[in-house]
């Protein structure tokens, strides 16, 4: 019988060296965190708002004070530039600012006529919520959903995923410098230590980004045992370019909406849907920018482009561009590892564009690294039908000099998010998450806030007449 890993690795894919081995948590010491964070929860959810948005606001500085430490630890495991790390741990303290400066607005009752003598809703928090982070965005994506849980008066225990276990350590040295305490806590702990959490009385609910099939099966778990979930999934996203588009400015931003964080985004645009009557010049000028971007040494400032998170992350990008060139598509740029002796070590991947039709398997698939699909389009009917030809649906972006019209399209395409003449970017006061395969529920501003609270009705009637 095959034995569970005891620990996990730390490894450094630029180098392929470990940085440091971790020891998962035992059942037992797992059920005792969670009995910490229910302690935490019974003082701190009986906080008023505003003491828990001056811890929120202290959390933001102590992030800031620490940027460059924490910046370093998320490209050590994971590769990004350390550029984007920066900014990465930058928007997770814009995050707390942002929450604890709405967190009175979020947290007021507010008043329904119900034909009541008064009636109206409260909003409760529920208890403790088990958070699983993916890998992408080891900082941005524990603070993004923990904030809005956690603001509201939850206390919350977040597994880091096992490739970036000292992001997750970071983020709880944080809180505790801001003063939470044991209302967050960090698990080191494999995939299979998911149901002994969710199965836990005290566990009220599931947020978890990552893969539609991982999500799937986390979303099971808490169905089994009743509790609530948001779940941000995969996504397969449209990037529609229509002919009245300005192309120079639609190239820009779409280079940059797929070769952030080395195209490991779920809303990076995937799917590049061009009109015909500019496809070639879209095409021929997204080639001649792409030879200026420079890949090398994530730690350099001046790096675009690092190695992909995980070996097996890259192998599954060179099988699908494998995939799909036996279907018929056609490599235009890149397609290989680089050849570059510094770069030997890393998992890296060239920027890779791909000319394909419609059955192509990279159009049907969510593509984690630098690949951009081409498609094109005749009408403007097309574009959305070729859009919405995906089971999933999170985001896309739409661009063209007709404002109006391109709202009318983006109504029509089914995603949780549409963006006109903008790449797509998660925030922190408007609400993100997808449809279909791609999930269910939001993040940010207030929808985001009110994902984990009991929405509690209170209804004052009239009473016995006095007579």
């Amino acid at each position: 019988m095959e034995q569970k890993p005891k620990t996990t690795k730390s490894i450094n894919p630029y180098t392929g060296e470990t940085i440091k081995e971790y020891p998962y948590l035992s059942e037992d010491e797992i059920n005792q965190k969670i009995d910490q964070s229910w302690a935490a929860f019974e003082k701190y959810s009986k906080l008023d708002p505003k003491e828990r948005a001056a811890m929120l606001h202290k959390l933001g500085d102590v992030l800031l004070k620490n940027k460059e430490k924490f910046a370093k630890a998320i490209t050590s495991e994971m590769g990004k530039p350390i550029k984007e790390s920066t900014g990465e741990v930058e928007k997770c303290a814009k995050h707390c600012h942002y929450y604890a400066d709405h967190l009175e607005e979020f947290s007021k009752p507010e008043h329904i006529e119900g034909g009541a003598k008064e009636s109206y809703v409260i909003f409760q928090p529920l208890g403790v919520i088990y958070h699983v982070t993916p890998f992408n965005f080891p900082a941005w994506l524990i603070f993004k959903g923990v904030i809005p849980a956690i603001a509201m008066g939850n206390t919350v225990v977040n597994k880091n995923p096992s490739s970036c276990p000292q992001c997750g350590t970071l983020a709880e040295e944080c809180f505790r410098e801001a003063g939470f305490g044991d209302a967050f806590l960090n698990l080191i702990v494999d995939r299979n230590a998911s149901e002994i959490v969710i199965k836990n009385k005290k566990v009220r609910g599931v947020s978890f980004t990552g893969s539609t099939k991982g999500g799937s099966a986390i979303a099971a778990l808490a169905g089994k045992y009743c509790k609530k979930t948001v779940m941000e999934l995969g996504g397969n996203d449209p990037f529609i370019v229509l002919k009245d588009a300005d192309i120079n400015f639609a190239v820009e931003q779409g280079i940059r909406a797929r070769l952030l964080n080395g195209g490991q985004v779920c809303t990076a645009a995937k799917r590049f849907i061009v009109q015909d009557d500019v496809y070639n010049k879209f095409k021929d000028t997204l080639l001649e920018k792409l030879k200026d971007v420079k890949i090398g040494d994530p730690m350099e400032r001046d790096t675009q482009i690092g190695p992909l998170a995980k070996r097996d992350g890259l192998h599954s990008v060179m099988d699908q561009v494998e995939r799909s060139k036996k279907e018929g598509g056609k490599v235009l740029f890149g397609g290989e590892q680089p050849k570059d002796e510094k770069l030997k070590n890393g998992y890296y991947y060239l920027p890779t564009v791909m000319e394909v039709e419609k059955g192509n398997c990279i159009l049907d698939e969510e593509t984690f690294g630098p690949v951009f699909s081409l498609i094109k389009f005749n009408t403007e009917e097309d574009a959305v039908k070729l859009a919405n030809d995906s089971d999933y649906g999170l985001a896309g972006a739409i661009f063209s000099g007709d404002e109006k019209r391109a709202q009318e399209l983006a109504k029509q395409v089914e995603v949780g998010s549409m963006y006109i003449n903008k790449m797509v970017e998660s925030g922190h006061s408007l609400p993100g998450g997808g449809v279909k395969d791609s999930g269910f529920g939001r993040e940010g501003g207030k929808f985001g806030a009110h994902e984990f609270v009991n929405i509690k009705t209170i209804f004052v009637g009239d009473g016995p007449q006095k007579k």
